[in-house]
């Protein structure tokens, strides 16, 4: 029996012959386009025990159709600690870059008894993930107090850069330089210019910033779905305040230094193995940052610049309230002028807020039955709301 592991590559390596070769009990070929481009790299590995292969039966469960168990993948550990060695070799040459977590296993029977033992023939491993460009719509008022809160935030423009190059990285995969990223935002506010494990510790620890982020991050993290592939995360949310920030400090030190004949040595393409720290720290991170912009993207300063940028645009828009009593008899009507090209719900949401705080003076002592949400001409109706 072979079971045979391929995995995708990124390489301009282009090949004008290529056969498989023998190296250590394993078989490695290569898989070429029409032009010689080397597609992918496969390795193919004997293996004796038929009664390790994967198994699919029907599921006693409730929705779910098989129970597929994939038993155990002989040798895999050695294929790929070979085939780093490989990819490193040959980027000295031509960059290569083996896919690891795009899998793709299959299993050849070499005779009609092992055919017949094969209940399935091959699978392969991928995640998905949201494209880095995919549309994601945001209220404009939020893109205007970002553009207004410029000069405010220029000081704060260097952290915020770590931040964003590390969300580049964990989309990349890239967990080691993400985590790197995430913890130079954090050292440059809190504990700039500071390179002493014990008193940058110290100074995360005193700081309410941090403190605070730590709390939000863990109940985010504690409240929403995990990661399939963080597996230390539910180990370090466990941890008091003290003891995680103590963890993230030892990690950044570790990951400082490397000496290649210490055992267990972190691996620069074994990115995976720091999915879960650079996730907490992303956490506490974002939160630090979001609490810091919002505080200058919305204050007074940012409303008055805009609604001057808005008028100088034409960028207003009207919504009217048209009211009755319980009577049925018709009230003043209230116009709430907002920012914008066109009507959109946030500001429905918006200007209904501001209705009913006003219509407490506005009405004093009328009892508002129901109201109708217009557009400043009368002839579009957006919302309507009834007391009964």
């Amino acid at each position: 029996m072979i079971i045979r592991y391929t995995y995708p590559v990124n390489t301009a390596l282009s090949l004008d012959e290529k056969w498989p070769i023998c190296v250590d009990g394993f078989s490695i070929d290569w898989v070429t386009s029409d032009n010689n481009r080397v597609t992918h790299i496969s390795v193919e590995v004997e293996i004796d025990k038929l009664d390790a292969l994967p198994t699919i039966r029907q599921s006693e469960k409730k929705g779910v159709a098989l129970d597929i168990n994939i038993k155990e993948l002989p040798k895999l550990n050695e294929v790929e600690e070979a085939l780093r060695t490989l990819q490193g070799i040959l980027s000295i040459f031509a960059i290569l870059e083996i896919k690891f977590e795009e899998l793709q296993v299959e299993w050849i029977g070499q005779t009609t008894e092992e055919n017949e033992k094969i209940q399935i023939h091959s699978f392969q491993a991928s995640r998905e993930k949201p494209e880095l460009n995919s549309p994601r719509e945001l209220n404009f008022d939020l893109i205007a107090r970002a553009v207004a809160s410029i000069s405010e935030a220029s000081d704060y423009e260097v952290p915020l850069s770590f931040l964003r190059k590390a969300q580049l990285d964990m989309h990349s995969d890239r967990y080691i330089e993400a985590f790197y990223s995430f913890f130079f935002f954090l050292e440059t506010q809190f504990a700039p210019g500071y390179s002493d494990p014990k008193v940058v510790k110290n100074k995360l620890k005193s700081s309410s910033l941090v403190r605070d982020g730590l709390l939000e991050a863990k109940s985010s993290l504690l409240t929403s779905r995990r990661p399939d592939d963080a597996a230390k995360l539910p180990g370090l949310l466990a941890l008091s305040d003290e003891k995680l920030i103590e963890a993230l400090v030892k990690l950044r030190g570790n990951l400082h230094h490397h000496a290649h004949s210490k055992p267990g040595i972190w691996h620069p393409d074994k990115q995976k193995e720091y999915r879960s720290e650079a996730l907490l720290i992303g956490e506490i991170c974002h939160a630090i940052a979001l609490h810091k912009s919002l505080n200058i993207m919305f204050n007074p300063d940012r409303d008055n610049e805009i609604q001057d940028s808005a008028e100088r645009a034409g960028a207003k828009v009207a919504l009217l309230f048209d009211a009755k009593d319980s009577h049925g008899n018709s009230l003043q009507q209230l116009k709430i002028n907002m920012i914008g090209k066109k009507v959109r719900r946030a500001h429905i949401v918006t200007a209904d807020k501001e209705f009913r705080r006003l219509a407490k003076s506005l009405y004093a002592g009328v009892d508002v039955a129901s109201y109708e949400i217009l557009s400043e001409d009368g002839e579009t109706v957006y919302a309507r709301y009834d007391q009964g």
